[in-house]
């Protein structure tokens, strides 16, 4: 069975402009924050720290950045000597 959803008017495109702002990653970048997550569950943290700082740096927006900058508080990367922004 498939789903459609549908909007009405300017209320629905206000509902899709606001999830596309909450959204400040790309598809890529969160893929692979869900990767560098993993690797850090693990304990491959040089490794995590490595590919974050890497997505920092790659980053073609401020906005993605910043959620960038925040993953890597959140994981406690910004200290390590492998996250070289």
């Amino acid at each position: 069975m498939c789903y459609y959803t549908f909007t009405a008017g300017a209320n629905g495109r206000n509902l899709e402009n606001q999830k596309r702002r909450e959204n400040k990653m790309t598809k890529f970048e969160t893929k692979q924050v869900e990767t560098i997550r993993a690797h850090v569950a693990i304990g491959n943290v040089e490794s995590a720290a490595l590919g974050l700082s890497s997505l920092v740096r790659c980053a073609r927006t401020a906005r993605s950045m910043a959620e960038l900058m925040a993953v890597a508080h959140e994981l406690n990367l910004r200290n390590h000597p492998q996250f070289r922004v």
